[in-house]
């Protein structure tokens, strides 16, 4: 599965960038990003949320970034890295708050939230847990309400599919008819 890494900065211009460069020179991949700042402790706090592959150990991730050097003699301290899962939500009202209320009733934490694809009439969100544990027993629940969970890694086929209608469109050719 994917992994959610947050950070949190201060004072945060370019930490985006920073960041995000690490990690590619580390080989990962940013599948969605979310995130932002607001004030506190007179000042401004960022975070930023990453969906990240590959899977790999969350403290492999936890030592390429905590520490790093970031501008005005800071370091980057507040790194967290959470199990994902991807789930297939219908755009239609209420999808997103049957989730919340599916997890909340179970009593189970979302840690994070990013949309990672959004179609016509379907999108791709991936949660944030706490623990692997956490996401299976969420997986659990989700399933057992009627929320489509979908395949490690998203929806990489129905991805597909759309890509090559947009390749083709790209190309100048004309949209194909549906089934």
């Amino acid at each position: 599965m994917h992994k959610v890494v947050k950070a949190v900065t201060v004072g945060s211009v370019g930490d985006l960038g920073r960041i995000a460069r690490r990690l590619a020179d580390a080989g990962y991949n940013i599948n969605a990003v979310g995130g932002g700042e607001g004030s506190a402790l007179n000042g401004t706090v960022g975070i930023i949320s990453l969906l990240v592959t590959p899977d790999h150990d969350d403290d492999q991730i936890i030592e390429l970034l905590h520490g790093m050097p970031l501008d005005g003699n800071r370091t980057l301290e507040d790194v967290q890295v959470h199990a994902a899962l991807d789930v297939e939500l219908v755009d239609e009202p209420g999808q997103l708050a049957k989730v919340g209320e599916l997890l909340g009733e179970a009593e189970i934490s979302i840690l994070g939230i990013q949309s990672v694809d959004v179609h016509l009439d379907w999108a791709h969100v991936s949660l944030a847990f706490e623990s692997v544990a956490v996401r299976n027993t969420a997986q659990d629940v989700l399933v057992a309400g009627g929320i489509r969970v979908l395949p490690e890694h998203g929806a990489r086929r129905r991805r597909a599919q759309v890509d090559r209608i947009l390749r083709g469109i790209k190309k100048g050719d004309e949209i194909p008819e549906e089934d």
